[in-house]
């Protein structure tokens, strides 16, 4: 992830968002950049044309909602001790506020995305996905998705922060990133590498139902080849690290980990799959930033 010059903050003005824009205002302060403040106003999700058509002129009503917009992001800036450099653009008519945002991003050149993400879990977030969730997906920069989980809105300490590790190349821009706001945090560094529990059916008739039952040594194999990438391949130095291999199914075993560990901050890779399997099944990223109750940080690989 490159150094983060100009940050990006999407708000709808829920009690979610506020907690994120206490994150982007605290990253845009550390790290001296812009904050672009950001709104969509969405009269109807993917059926403009449709509104233009029954109900001719609109212009009343966009600007009625942009006023309100501009309102609530004065009122945003007004409560928080904002950096000096703010942006504040308002989208005048989207479709969609995903694909928005993710135009803005381009468009500006922002470096980091701050969003809100609203929890939603079952059928409607599988057959709808959320914003935050679309944003992820389609974003060409790291975004960080924060889920309100109190009624605090302040910026929880980082004191401890988790990087999963799955040894690609994503995954290890992603723990370079990790390991470069640890040390601006001054915070201790998480590696975690999970080990897919499944193995074929023809191992069955050998007693084996783990990778640990055909090698048993895999774990500390795996924590030494961690070793051996933290001090060789990304550096971090200074930084405190403490890392684990465990078996299971990847998304569950990071989340659990969260929980078990009180993580404040989550720094991992999405690889960036398309397609039926990704719709049906969900990413392991998108599977965390659900699960988790603290910030995910999902950073994406540089642009060549």
């Amino acid at each position: 992830m490159k150094a983060i010059q100009k940050v990006l903050f999407p708000t709808d003005f829920s009690r979610e968002s506020r907690k994120a824009f206490a994150y982007a205002v605290d990253l845009a302060r550390r790290y001296g950049a812009e904050l672009h403040l950001f709104h969509a106003v969405v009269l109807h999700e993917g059926r403009t044309h449709v509104l233009d058509e029954r109900f001719p002129d609109l212009s009343g009503l966009r600007d009625t909602l942009e006023a309100m917009a501009v309102q609530d992001i004065e009122e945003l800036i007004l409560d928080h001790d904002v950096p000096e450099t703010v942006i504040t653009e308002v989208l005048r008519e989207a479709d969609s506020a995903g694909p928005a945002i993710v135009r803005y991003a381009e468009t500006h050149d922002i470096d980091l995305i701050v969003i809100a993400t609203h929890g939603r879990r079952g059928v409607r977030r599988f057959l709808l996905g959320s914003v935050a969730a679309e944003v992820v997906r389609l974003s060409t920069c790291s975004v960080l998705a924060v889920r309100r989980t109190g009624e605090e809105e302040a910026v929880h300490p980082v004191s401890r922060i988790l990087a999963p590790v799955d040894f690609s190349e994503s995954g290890n821009e992603a723990l370079e990133a990790a390991c470069g706001l640890a040390s601006r945090w001054g915070s201790e560094l998480r590696l975690l590498h999970v080990l897919e529990d499944f193995i074929h059916p023809a191992f069955y008739n050998m007693g084996a139902t783990s990778i640990t039952d055909l090698q048993p040594d895999i774990i500390e194999r795996t924590e030494a080849v961690m070793d051996d990438l933290v001090g060789n391949t990304v550096p971090c130095d200074g930084v405190s690290i403490d890392r684990s291999a465990v078996e299971g199914h990847p998304g569950r075993e990071i989340v659990r980990y969260i929980q078990d560990h009180h993580v404040d901050l989550v720094v991992m890779a999405t690889h960036g799959r398309r397609g039926i399997r990704d719709f049906l099944l969900g990413s392991t990223t998108e599977n965390v930033i659900a699960g988790a109750d603290c910030p995910v940080l999902v950073v994406k690989r540089r642009r060549a």
